[in-house]
């Protein structure tokens, strides 16, 4: 499985936390977001640098949902920003297993160096999730940039479930593929000092998850809409019978021609990742 959020940069965590602000950090913060933006305009997101920047603060609809904060082995905390608006079946989950005590020491057990840090298996191995129901992929616009996080999944698209994975660096690919629930906003010195492995040596703990306030309102489905009644045919129209002259040859149109399939243009739509065990986040290439 593998987890995704949006992807905090060197200026998201400055306005999160004051820090210092080189010239070198402060490019290439600015070279990341605008390489996002164009990236998902490209594709016909309407996304604004400020969604990617942040204050570190949530407003508007996702005020009072709350965050999450992980407390590591590695002495190192991290505080996520959970996106409800986007991923709300995701966000409760994660909310759910977090208030109920579930990640607290488990271990990330597939970190590859920058790629992604994917934990949340009971078993360590991968292969694990929680007792709860798989859910429904949530595909959203938050792209896979560094800090984001996301759940993970197996082959089939809707089976994520309690494994996620947060985003060391940039990797566009997985756009789409993979649901997007928050992003980290504080700590991701600490996801860098994650020990790297599949399985590490000596793998990085979740010492103790909270989300810092009591579980919210599960979210409202909507529905599928009902189907539209069948048409009812209308009964034929009589009409007095007309005298028909003469029959006139009428030539016959020519065959159709054949035409074979369009090929899927490569280019436009991005292959999928490699298939990996159940559970796994892909490779990168």
């Amino acid at each position: 499985m593998a987890v995704k959020a949006l992807t905090p940069n060197s200026r998201s965590r400055a306005m999160a936390r004051p820090q210092r602000i080189t010239r070198s950090n402060f490019r290439h913060a600015f070279w990341t977001v605008a390489q996002v933006v164009t990236h998902q305009a490209s594709n016909g997101c309407n996304l604004q640098p400020g969604d990617l920047l942040g204050s570190g603060t949530l407003s508007g609809p996702e005020a009072g949902q709350g965050g999450s904060l992980m407390e590591l082995s590695n002495g190192g905390k991290v505080v996520i920003q959970l996106r409800p608006v986007i991923a709300p079946q995701h966000v409760y989950r994660i909310q759910q297993l977090t208030t109920n005590g579930f990640y607290n020491g488990l271990i990330f057990h597939r970190v590859i160096a920058g790629f992604m840090a994917q934990g949340g298996d009971p078993k360590g191995t991968g292969e694990g999730g929680s007792t709860l129901p798989d859910l429904p992929a949530e595909f959203n616009e938050l792209p896979h940039m560094r800090g984001v996080t996301s759940m993970a999944r197996a082959e089939q698209l809707n089976s994520a479930n309690s494994q996620f994975f947060i985003m060391l660096a940039p990797t566009f690919k997985l756009d789409h593929h993979y649901t997007a629930f928050g992003r980290v906003i504080e700590g991701m010195a600490a996801v860098d000092a994650i020990a790297i492995g599949e399985p590490p040596a000596q793998p990085t703990k979740i010492v103790r998850a909270t989300i810092g306030g009591p579980l919210p309102a599960p979210p409202v489905v909507a529905a599928a809409p009902a189907p539209e009644p069948a048409p009812v045919a209308a009964a034929p129209v009589a009409t007095a019978p007309v005298a028909a002259g003469p029959a006139q040859a009428v030539p016959s149109a020519p065959a159709a021609e054949a035409h074979a399939p369009a090929k899927a243009d490569p280019a436009a739509t991005p292959a999928p990742e490699a298939e990996t065990p159940p559970q796994e986040a892909p490779k990168p290439q």
